[in-house]
């Protein structure tokens, strides 16, 4: 947080069979207005049969099944289908690359009429494979199948792949116990970090010529904002080298529209405000571009042995009163001042010098004056 003074080709699977459209003649008179006002499509007895239908060998059905994916592979979805507004998502590639690799849904709305559904928009379907991104950009659930091999690149554990070309896969992996967040696959079953897992000793022994991902602080930031994990490499001695190309949290900076610390919200911004009170039972205040007050580390002078700070994470003014005796002592140190509500001012957020400490919402809650 910054600290202030005061080709890409759908993959479409051609199919023997038309799409089947709705047969809306064959809806009850008397149940189709109020059907139709609720958005619901009735099909015909044909249409019912066909979409139980179980798919052919290529993946394709002989009618839309009405479930947001391209079921007869005709390159739309849903078509003929009842527009239920509830029910936006869908995907135009192949339904068995629904939500794989780099795949992802699109959206669809209602037409004019608002009973049957428009085109998806925004869907991500199969490519191309790109090598040596390590993307499965054609949804099959591999990363860079079928890509040659590049000289020179070291062996990734776990990954099933000749990484460096030396007709062996995953050789010099020892498969050991899990160790808990070092973003690798320690135990050689596919996943990495997973529990029961040993917390890392540091210093760890590995076999020359691997590599694994490494991230430096929480592995629950990777991903956020601009974080993104790095690589280590296990050098000649067997010994892990340092993580490069780590993207790490930083300071937060105002109004650049990016997440700089990785917590998950963008442009958060802290102002610290000095605390400077002679005596005590005052109160300071927040400025109004960063108006909720997150932390503080306060020193009072006097003799008594408890303090209190009191304030809400909603409101900018905060009391500061040392023992029960107002005007005995001074107050010094610094409040954080932020433009997101935080947790507001406790224990851990909040440092005073005292043996006996109250954090109440209001100065009743402090010590009687």
């Amino acid at each position: 947080m910054t600290r202030h003074a005061v080709l890409f080709l759908v993959g479409l699977v051609g199919c023997a069979d038309p799409p089947v459209a709705l047969d809306a003649g064959v809806v009850d008179a008397a149940r189709g207005q109020a059907l139709f006002d609720a958005r619901v499509a009735v099909p015909d007895a044909a249409v019912g049969a066909d979409a139980t239908t179980p798919p052919g060998p290529d993946g394709c059905a002989a009618a839309e099944a009405c479930d947001g994916a391209d079921t007869d592979c005709d390159g739309r979805v849903d078509e003929g289908c009842g527009c239920d507004p509830a029910a936006s998502a869908c995907f135009a590639g192949p339904p068995a690359a629904r939500g794989v690799g780099a795949c992802r849904d699109g959206v669809r709305g209602c037409d004019a009429n608002g009973e049957l559904f428009g085109p998806c928009e925004g869907s991500v379907g199969p490519t191309e494979e790109i090598c040596q991104d390590e993307v499965d950009q054609d949804c099959d659930g591999r990363v860079d199948e079928g890509c040659p091999c590049v000289g020179g690149e070291l062996e990734i554990c776990g990954d099933g792949v000749d990484d460096d070309c030396d007709g062996q896969v995953d050789e010099g992996c020892g498969c050991g116990e899990e160790v808990c967040a070092d973003q690798a696959d320690n135990d050689c079953d596919g996943r990495f970090d997973e529990e029961p897992c040993r917390q890392p000793m540091g210093d760890e022994p590995c076999n020359p010529n691997l590599r694994r991902a490494c991230f430096e602080e929480n592995p629950a930031r990777i991903g956020v904002g601009p974080c993104a994990a790095g690589q280590q490499v296990c050098d000649s001695a067997g010994r892990w080298g340092p993580c490069e190309g780590q993207v790490l949290p930083t300071e937060e900076l105002c109004d650049t529209g990016v997440d700089e610390n990785c917590d998950g919200n963008v442009d958060e911004c802290i102002v610290e405000v000095a605390v400077v009170l002679d005596g005590d039972c005052l109160t300071v205040s927040c400025p109004p571009e960063a108006p909720f007050p997150v932390a503080c580390d306060i020193q009072m002078s006097g003799n008594d042995e408890r303090g209190c700070v009191a304030s809400r994470p909603d409101r900018s003014e905060v009391y500061f009163q040392e023992g029960d005796a107002c005007g005995a002592g001074r107050v010094r140190g610094s409040l954080s001042c932020s433009n997101v509500v935080g947790q507001g001012l406790n224990e851990q957020t909040c440092q005073i010098n005292k043996r006996v400490r109250f954090y109440p919402p209001d100065r009743s809650g402090c010590p009687d004056t």
